[in-house]
């Protein structure tokens, strides 16, 4: 069964978020993401991976940029 999370990214849509602040269309094109899952424990696993990446504005995937650029 497949299933789905909706991430919304950068800092500033996420405080107009909490603050109750209605997102642009423009807003809502360009940092409103959907992911699908074929299973709810990649699901999850996904979102583990999201939440120990809050706080940070970068990240690379090493093993996917080395490999990618070493050919």
């Amino acid at each position: 069964m497949e299933t789905k999370v909706t991430v919304l990214f950068g800092r500033e849509i996420v405080a107009k978020v909490y603050s109750n602040e209605e997102l642009s269309q423009e807003e809502v094109s360009i940092y409103k993401k959907e992911f699908r899952f074929q299973t709810p424990q990649e699901k999850d696993a996904f979102i583990e991976g999201l939440n120990a990446a809050i706080g940070y504005s970068d990240f690379c995937i090493p093993e996917l940029e080395f490999n990618s650029i070493r050919g």
